[in-house]
């Protein structure tokens, strides 16, 4: 089994994090809607300050997704403060249970969980943050 330098992990955690904010909606209507030849995306997704590469993603099913990068030290206290104050600006509260999984509570009330993958070939170990956000119109986003 391949050894993993927890201090290692903990210390690089965020050198090349990619965040993945996903929006599943419930009501998609306010989110079809057309700005010149760009869509409007939820009002969810947002991007933190200093990151890098942001790409929106639109699924058939309604479903919207941003991803980029940030380069931020674990615990990233800092792009967590900005998501949560601008969040609840825009009318999102957070859940402190996972909306599928609702006997495990989100990062919101747990914090930061640990997850290490030992395959075989390749031992790879990150800190994960993850947390649904609902607002006054039953929209879900995480």
């Amino acid at each position: 089994m391949p050894k993993i330098d927890i201090r290692g992990a903990v210390q690089c955690f965020m050198a090349a994090v990619t965040l993945l904010l996903t929006i599943a909606l419930v009501a998609a209507r306010g989110s079809q809607q057309r700005s010149g030849s760009r869509q409007k995306y939820s009002g969810s997704l947002l991007v933190a300050p200093f990151s890098k590469r942001p790409e929106y993603l639109r699924y058939p099913d309604g479903r919207q997704q941003l991803i980029y990068a940030n380069e931020n030290e674990y615990p990233a206290e800092d792009v967590l403060s900005f998501l949560r104050r601008e969040l609840k600006k825009r009318g999102w509260e957070p859940l402190t249970q996972d909306f599928f999984n609702p006997e495990k509570p989100s990062s919101e009330r747990s914090g930061w969980e640990f997850m290490e993958d030992q395959t075989p070939k390749t031992s790879k170990a990150t800190w994960q943050w993850s947390a649904e956000w609902e607002n006054g119109s039953q929209e879900l986003g995480n």
